[in-house]
C-alpha cells in the first residue's frame, strides 16, 4: 500500500475542510427542513457522510481528494446534527421531547468519543483506510435504519387547520409565522 504524507498546514487545510463546509451548509440544510420533510434532508447528511467517509477510506491519494472529501462530510455532518433534532421535534410526542433532545445530545458525544477510539484501535491494526472505510460502513447502516424505522413527514393541504405560514407585513417575508385561519 503507497503511503503518503502532508505538511501540518495540508492537515490543518483537511481538517478544517470538514468544519468550514459544516459551517457554511448547516443553515442552508437547517432552513430546507422547513420546507423538505426533515427525514429526507437527514438522510442526504447521513448519505454524503456514508460517501464521504467511506470514499476517503478507499480514494483519498493526497491533499485535494482529501481535502474533497473530508468536505463532503463536513457537509454530511451539517446535515445530521441539527436536522436530527428538527426530526425528532416532528416525530416525538411534546411530553417525550425533552428527553429524545437529550438522548439526541447525549449520543452524538458519546458516539463521537468513541468514534475516535476506534478509528484509533483500528487505524494501529489494520490502517487508516479501513478505519475510514469502516466509519462509512456505519454512517450507511444509520442511513438504512432512519430510511426502514422513521415514517415520513405527514403532508397536510393549504388550508388545513394548523398550517403554518408566514404574514404578509413585508415582502420578503419578515420571518415571523402565524398559523392559518380556520374555516
Amino acid at each position: 500500500m503507497q503511503r503518503w504524507s502532508l505538511s501540518n498546514s495540508e492537515a490543518g487545510w483537511i481538517t478544517s475542510a470538514f468544519y468550514a463546509t459544516y459551517m457554511v451548509c448547516v443553515p442552508v440544510l437547517v432552513t430546507l427542513t422547513d420546507r423538505i420533510d426533515a427525514k429526507r434532508v437527514y438522510l442526504f447528511g447521513v448519505g454524503c457522510t456514508t460517501i464521504g467517509h467511506f470514499l476517503f477510506g478507499l480514494l483519498a491519494e493526497g491533499f485535494w481528494s482529501a481535502l474533497a472529501l473530508r468536505g463532503l462530510a463536513g457537509i454530511g455532518w451539517a446535515g445530521t446534527y441539527m436536522t436530527g433534532l428538527k426530526l425528532l421535534a416532528d416525530q416525538v410526542d411534546t411530553k417525550m421531547m425533552s428527553r429524545a433532545v437529550t438522548g439526541h445530545a447525549a449520543s452524538i458525544g458519546i458516539s463521537g468519543a468513541l468514534s475516535y477510539v476506534l478509528g484509533d484501535l483500528l487505524s494501529e491494526e489494520f490502517g487508516w483506510r479501513i478505519a475510514f472505510a469502516s466509519a462509512g460502513i456505519t454512517a450507511a447502516i444509520a442511513w438504512i435504519t432512519v430510511t426502514l424505522a422513521v415514517p415520513g413527514a405527514v403532508r397536510r393541504r393549504p388550508n388545513e387547520p394548523g398550517r403554518v405560514r408566514a404574514c404578509s407585513i413585508s415582502a420578503p417575508c419578515c420571518g415571523i409565522a402565524r398559523p392559518s385561519p380556520t374555516r
